[in-house]
């Protein structure tokens, strides 16, 4: 008799309701259309004509904006795809290995991982040999 297993189904991201998205997309081009005054110079004119393009759906009719939500949905997933790995290997890279190999070098092993033919356990012995119930408070 074969046992079943379930196997878990991956629950695509919630996608933001398209008022919201908008919204965010209205502020941020709002942010873009502006900066230049902060350098003395005037605003970008374009960027007022797409923060105006987000925001008036948002406001008035939201459901304009659900073709271009998915699309940055899907957008944000195939980002998600290429760059999680990129910086997970980065992270890799940059720090677990370089450290390892300090280790190495150094003859560090703090895991006691180098086998010993003479020993008869590997079992760390208590120093005491008794456990008491404060041994098990703030553990961490």
């Amino acid at each position: 008799m074969a046992i079943e297993q379930k196997v878990p189904q991956k629950t695509p991201p919630k996608q933001l309701d398209n008022r919201t998205f908008g919204l965010i997309f209205s502020a941020i081009f709002l942010v873009i259309t502006l900066f230049p005054l902060v350098r003395g110079s005037s605003i970008n004119l374009w960027s007022a004509y797409v923060c105006a393009a987000f925001a008036l759906p948002a406001l008035i009719f939201p459901k304009l904006l659900t073709p271009l939500n998915w699309l940055f949905q899907k957008f944000g997933l195939v980002m998600h795809k290429i760059t999680n790995p990129l910086l997970m290997g980065l992270v890799f890279f940059v720090t677990v290995l370089p450290t390892g190999l300090i280790m190495r070098l150094l003859g560090k092993d703090p895991m006691n991982r180098k086998l010993d033919p003479t020993a008869s356990t590997y079992w760390i012995t208590r120093e005491d040999g008794k456990l008491s119930k404060e041994s098990f408070d703030n553990q961490f």
